[in-house]
């Protein structure tokens, strides 16, 4: 279940401050409060989980559930210098069981009871209004355990536009040796690339952490 959201940027909202869910939520306020916002922005994630994986956010069509039109339309005050800012939290329905090594025998395991997504995506080129993930990160809250984070950073100075380098807290994210290549871009907005598990040697869940966000 969705336990908090958290938008910056996303059309009359400049900053929406952390807002709460339960399992019944009511939204009240004035016309133009931003309350329709919301639940745009919501359905924006859901459609964009279903598309192509190279498409960062699916803004809509005629046939979408919700159509933004472009970035420019979707940006707080048209403003394409900003960027889009969000993060929200749900709660695993049943623990996950994170496989950190592709050697079982020597893996230790986490259990997994919510978790906490970041993203920040900008617009990358203003004449085609190309969107890039800035930053993502997966905040995992365990059980008995000490929480950790990993994710993925764009390289501001790198021999290609679309490189990412790996990003972790509480938690060392071991190279394969040999492969110290750049990272490719996120698939979508949130999903780590099959370069994750192939270029270290403990990422082994990030399929599963995949999975995870489009199941919720």
């Amino acid at each position: 279940m969705l336990k908090y959201l958290h938008i910056k940027n996303f059309k009359g909202w400049k900053d929406s401050g952390k807002i709460e869910f339960a399992p019944i939520t009511l939204f009240m306020g004035s016309n133009s409060s931003g309350k329709s916002s919301i639940g745009q922005f919501l359905m924006l994630l859901k459609q964009s989980s279903s598309t192509d994986r190279k498409t960062v956010l699916f803004l809509g069509d005629s046939n979408s559930v919700v159509e933004l039109g472009g970035p420019v339309d979707m940006l707080y005050e048209h403003n394409t210098d900003a960027m889009l800012e969000f993060e929200y939290r749900w709660d695993i329905p049943e623990l996950l069981t994170l496989s950190m090594l592709s050697n079982t025998d020597n893996a230790e395991d986490y259990i997994v009871n919510s978790i906490t997504f970041a993203d920040k995506i900008a617009v990358r080129d203003k004449e085609i209004q190309t969107l890039e993930v800035e930053k993502m990160i997966y905040h995992l809250h365990l059980k008995d355990q000490s929480d950790f984070s990993v994710g993925m950073e764009r390289v501001q100075k790198a021999s290609s536009a679309r490189a990412y380098k790996t990003i972790a807290e509480n938690y060392e994210i071991k190279r394969v040796l040999g492969r110290a290549w750049e990272m490719p871009s996120p698939y979508r907005f949130y999903g780590f690339p099959d370069e994750m598990i192939s270029y270290h040697q403990n990422a082994w869940f990030a399929p599963q952490l995949n999975a995870a966000h489009e199941n919720f």
